[in-house]
């Protein structure tokens, strides 16, 4: 449905992405404290250009936020696990909002008809804006006129980066074919790796080494503060016969959405029966979530209206209303309860909770929403090393042989650059079988190669390889590279030649997307500048952008619902 805008419109997000983390909003009372009324929200949004941000114009934002993931991923967030690790709400909202302002204080205002062209190059010649609206907005708690404005506000950037950008176009086709040449020359290279892991069956151990080891690494051994957490879990699989019951006509509906979008409704399907019955599933578990949902804001508005709001009320009004309280494993910040699949909000939501505010939810995890409450914090603590000796003296072993390993490696570079290894003629190889290493052929690579084998990225993050070789001259080895397990010794043979009619072929495209790359480092320019003249405004995306944590400390905005 959305391969058009992201086969044709990349260069916008490229622009965006050096400003942005995208998170998601859920519509609704959810990720946040039962009973917080929205009143409370009320001012805590910031400021653009001295002015206000109204609840409206955070939660407008923010649901044009969950359109623009949908847009470029195919999917909403929540179901997107790749979302988890780069979605990020409140930046995402506050540069969106910064872009709206400024779309207002330049004039940029797109054109009705321009917004229903791009609205239907979006969608796909063949999909209907009502069913769309019907399948997939609403069900989410949006509506035409969300999408009306998302799209508009996409235009509208698209006129800002047009026209910011405009210096960024200006290369030469000489210039494009230097950098071309540059980025897709290919090396070939080898490496001797050396892993402690080769090197810990020498480790000795005694009981002095071991208890101070302990001692040295106190701080490593620290257990971080916890809290444990009862809960009610509204499973998705407790609400599928009821929400199949009701959908009498599910079958014409799969066949709808298939005849709509095909195996686009159904990413990595394979045939039209696996697309239909991931699309069956999807609508099921769609609906599921709905009916969870709801019997979760039932439970937590009968929470808030408690006199006394405590453990023993939470359990003793979950057993009233025949449903089942669980306890979480003791969890930190970092990490999840153990079995449990549940998101960061829920984390964020359960180190919120005190004695005043003991509950809180619904909350969305991958199987159910949750309503939680607080059963106890634990402090940080370190543990004795009677009972973690086993780990400690791995701890030290896996030490040792790491420093036995950078020393093998240190010595093998001394060899290579020394008056008898390869300025006296001899060969890398030949100077690795006198040190006892196996050297590793890489594969060839360039400064445009995205990825490696697992095997070689598992040693050396891409980047910093790049970085180091195509530092080096041919016939050179570079000094002892520290990894994380060991570290390497690299090697550069040669630079391969181009395949010229390669060049030629891909040569214009590369050239336009220079071009694109210019733009973006125009535009980005511009933005920062933008943001300058507003300190306070700035103040509040850095905040934002710096995480949930940092926001609570300025003027930041709790969790929009509408």
């Amino acid at each position: 449905m959305f391969g058009t805008i992201r086969r044709h419109q990349t260069w916008l997000w490229v622009i965006i992405i050096a400003l942005t983390v995208i998170s998601f909003v859920i519509f609704g009372p959810t990720n946040t404290r039962v009973g917080d009324a929205l009143s409370r929200s009320q001012g805590q949004f910031g400021t653009i250009n001295g002015k206000q941000i109204t609840q409206d114009q955070y939660i407008n934002a923010s649901r044009e936020a969950a359109l623009r993931y949908l847009v470029m991923n195919g999917q909403w967030p929540d179901s997107d696990p790749n979302s988890r690790r780069t979605f990020n709400e409140a930046k995402e909202v506050y540069q969106r909002l910064f872009l709206i302002s400024k779309e207002e204080e330049l004039g940029v205002q797109p054109s009705t008809e321009a917004v229903a062209r791009y609205a239907h190059e979006m969608l796909g010649k063949e999909a209907s804006l009502d069913a769309f609206v019907e399948k997939t907005l609403r069900p989410r708690g949006l509506s035409a006129a969300d999408f009306e404005r998302f799209v508009r506000h996409e235009l509208g950037i698209q006129q800002l980066v047009g026209v910011a950008g405009l210096s960024g176009k200006l290369v030469t086709p000489q210039e494009a074919e230097e950098l071309y040449r540059r980025e897709h020359q290919d090396l070939s290279a080898s490496m001797v790796y050396f892993s402690g892991s080769n090197y810990m069956a020498s480790v000795m151990v005694n009981s002095n080494a071991i208890s101070q080891f302990y001692s040295n690494q106190l701080a490593n051994y620290r257990i971080p503060p916890r809290v444990q957490v009862d809960y009610v879990k509204f499973n998705l699989t407790n609400f599928m016969t009821q929400v199949q019951s009701k959908m009498t006509n599910l079958t014409q509906e799969v066949e709808a959405v298939y005849k709509q979008y095909g195996t686009n409704a159904a990413l990595g399907a394979k045939s039209p029966e696996e697309a239909k019955t991931k699309i069956k599933e999807q609508l099921l578990r769609q609906g599921a979530s709905t009916e969870a949902r709801r019997s979760a804001i039932d439970f937590a508005q009968a929470l808030d209206k408690l006199e006394t709001k405590n453990l023993s009320t939470f359990e003793k009004l979950a057993k009233e209303k025949g449903l089942k309280v669980a306890t979480s494993a003791p969890f930190d910040q970092r990490n999840p309860p153990e079995n449990m699949e549940v998101s960061e909000s829920f984390v964020r939501s359960a180190f919120g909770l005190n004695k005043e505010e003991p509950f809180a939810g619904p909350v969305q995890g991958n199987d159910g929403w949750y309503v939680m409450a607080l059963k106890q914090t634990l402090p940080d603590e370190i543990p004795s090393l009677q009972s973690i000796e086993a780990k400690v003296t791995a701890d030290y072993r896996f030490y040792q042989g790491y420093l036995k390993a950078q020393q093998a490696g240190r010595a093998f570079a001394n060899a290579l650059t020394n008056t008898n290894g390869l300025a006296a003629g001899k060969t890398f190889a030949a100077i690795a079988a006198e040190a006892k290493v196996k050297p590793e052929t890489l594969p060839p690579f360039s400064l445009s190669t995205r990825n490696l084998p697992e095997e070689i990225e598992s040693k050396i993050n891409l980047a910093r390889l790049k970085d180091i070789a195509f530092r080096l001259p041919e016939g050179k080895s570079s000094p002892f590279v520290p990894t994380q397990d060991g570290g390497l010794v690299l090697y550069v043979q040669a630079h391969l030649p181009l395949d010229e009619a390669k060049v030629k072929k891909e040569l214009p495209e590369f050239q336009a997307y220079v071009r694109q790359m210019r733009q973006n480092d125009a535009f980005n320019q511009w933005f920062s500048k933008q943001l300058d003249r507003d300190p306070a405004f700035k103040q509040t995306l850095i905040q934002a952008a710096e995480g949930p944590q940092q926001l609570k400390k300025g003027a930041a905005p709790r969790s929009a619902r509408s």
